[in-house]
């Protein structure tokens, strides 16, 4: 004889509660892994920029902070065109985070820097980013008398803004490179260390190389001028001449 009883009204109700309780289960299990995957890749994403970040200041070391307590920023679009980031960091949408995020780089004590990467995908943006005016080179950097190294100058001079005459000088800096015979790349000679520009809306700088450095055997010098203004905008140019 067929035996054609049918599930009890219990029997499924138990049975769609337990379909329910392992859906939940998985649900959270797959949320949890898709979670972690995602907190890895940040993970990871960051460590790659700070390592971008610490390769670069190593071989530009007039983006390095100065005095201890000091920040700089250094961007992910700076990092990517000095070639210190090969590829796009993007998020898990597949947005862009090259466009706003940046790592910032703190001077604790002496050669040791802190490092913290703060990410913005898309078109999110820093809390309180505002555009910032930048300083300015009124009169380019200008080599004198190079072919005597007894006498040999540089000058410039530098303005807290090209648009407002309101925004003072903070501080500002100048290194000097130099190239030996048989050197292909410039190495520091001196680092004039950071100066108060005392909030001044414009300084001129002159100063005798020979002060400094000793040209005698140099076939190159290059000379970069930072300069920031009291409202946070950072000015870093350069200027080479051959001897």
């Amino acid at each position: 004889m067929i035996n054609k009883k049918g599930f009890t009204m219990v029997e499924l109700l138990a049975t769609i509660v337990l379909v329910g309780i392992l859906s939940v289960v998985a649900i959270s299990s797959v949320n949890g892994i898709i979670g972690k995957t995602k907190n890895e890749k940040s993970t990871q994403e960051k460590n790659t920029a700070i390592m971008a970040a610490k390769s670069y200041i190593q071989m530009n070391k007039e983006r390095a902070p100065k005095l201890n307590g000091e920040i700089v920023k250094i961007t992910f679009a700076e990092l990517k065109d000095a070639k210190y980031l090969t590829e796009d960091i993007v998020n898990s949408s597949g947005a862009s985070c090259m466009n706003n995020s940046y790592v910032e780089i703190e001077k604790v004590k002496d050669d040791n820097y802190k490092y913290s990467v703060h990410i913005y995908c898309g078109g999110e943006m820093p809390p309180g980013d505002v555009d910032l005016d930048e300083p300015v080179l009124k009169s380019e950097i200008v080599f004198s008398n190079l072919n005597n190294p007894n006498i040999s100058s540089f000058s410039f001079t530098i303005a807290g803004s090209e648009s407002d005459e309101d925004i003072g000088i903070s501080s500002y800096s100048y290194i000097i490179y130099t190239k030996q015979i048989g050197q292909s790349d410039y190495m520091e000679a001196y680092n004039s260390g950071p100066k108060s520009g005392k909030n001044n809306y414009s300084i001129s700088v002159n100063e005798t190389i020979s002060d400094y450095v000793n040209l005698s055997g140099a076939t190159a010098i290059k000379l970069t001028v930072i300069v920031r203004n009291e409202i946070g905008g950072e000015l870093i140019q350069s200027q080479e001449s051959t001897i």
